[in-house]
């Protein structure tokens, strides 16, 4: 019995379709990552460590959702009682540094290995809401959906 080839070609686009919708690929996996240009709000503060930039940085955050960017990991920092992580935030008009205070480590726990630090993982649909504690503004990291290598 001879098969023909739209039937096998049918029948394997409808395997790939079933697959695909079994195992959802976030779209952010086919967008181009965003150039990191430091822009003019930023140009002169060059440790993002310092008060003022975070400051800055915070500000930018506090007129933008989550969603308006892109999140990679840099390190994660130590201070006093407090956990800290530093990502690097990008979209098409901003690129910096922002540190946000680690609530519940849930998924973020992967990129406590060692080989983490090698190079930049971005963080897909982090949310992050800023809040006040003792006159002091901080951004707080609530979630992510997962990291892409």
């Amino acid at each position: 019995m001879k098969v023909k080839a739209p039937i096998i070609i049918g029948i394997c686009t409808s395997i790939l379709v079933i697959s695909i919708q079994s195992f959802p690929i976030p779209y952010e996996y086919f967008l181009p990552v965003p150039d990191c240009e430091v822009t003019s709000e930023h140009a002169l503060l060059s440790d993002p460590g310092s008060l003022i930039y975070q400051e800055n940085a915070r500000r930018i955050l506090s007129q933008h959702q989550p969603q308006d960017f892109r999140y990679f990991f840099e390190n994660f920092e130590i201070a006093g009682p407090h956990e800290y992580v530093m990502m690097n935030v990008r979209n098409d008009e901003y690129c910096f540094s922002i540190r946000m205070r680690i609530m519940h480590w849930g998924n973020l726990t992967p990129l406590l290995s060692k080989s983490s630090y090698r190079y930049s993982r971005e963080l897909l649909r982090v949310k992050w809401k800023i809040l006040d504690e003792g006159g002091k503004q901080e951004v707080y990291f609530i979630e992510m959906h997962e990291l892409i290598d």
